[in-house]
């Protein structure tokens, strides 16, 4: 249940980027004096998506430790006899889950965007997190539609295949996280 409720959260994360982005720039480029208004709905929004695509993060990371193998990500790149910790990392081990971890970090900084640019003009801060909104929306579509980390395996195997030896490393735990976060 927990990989549907992580579906779900993305699902809604792409609607809302999709909605949003378009309408904002459509918006802005129509009625300069609404601009204002318009940014700081955005910036909530951004902010909503982020925690959206955060819960969805955190339903992988719960289905890798629990070693959920019906979800095919965790059947495909975990054990139940890895340590927790390399469980833990064995979630952007893999190509779904590497894009989940981007997806992650694209909306963060988008959120950060949208709580550092009150400074900005409101006609620039709606175009900004507009477009922003289309970035996470493309890179959401991607993820779900060809890379989705939650996508289900019936029947459930018994045990899962293994994390890729090169990446049982404690460097290969921190070193995806520092690349897509600079």
């Amino acid at each position: 249940m927990i990989a549907e409720w992580g579906q779900w959260a993305l699902a809604l994360a792409l609607a809302i980027s999709g909605v949003t982005g378009v309408f904002t720039l459509y918006a802005v480029n129509r009625n300069r004096a609404q601009a204002v208004a318009l940014a700081s709905s955005a910036a909530q929004v951004t902010w909503l998506v982020f925690l959206l695509v955060t819960f969805a993060w955190c339903c992988l990371i719960w289905s890798f430790v629990v070693s959920d193998f019906s979800v095919r990500n965790v059947a495909e790149n975990s054990n139940s006899l890895l340590p927790v910790f390399f469980r833990f990392a064995a979630s952007w081990g893999s190509h779904e889950g590497s894009l989940l971890l981007w997806v992650l970090m694209l909306t963060g900084w988008g959120a950060s965007v949208a709580g550092l640019s009150d400074h900005l003009s409101g006609s620039f801060r709606s175009r900004v997190l507009g477009v922003l909104m289309l970035v996470n929306f493309a890179f959401l579509l991607f993820l779900i539609t060809a890379s989705n980390p939650f996508e289900r395996i019936i029947p459930m195997p018994a045990e899962g295949r293994d994390l890729n030896p090169l990446l049982q490393d404690i460097v290969m735990i921190i070193h995806p996280p520092m690349l897509y976060r600079g």
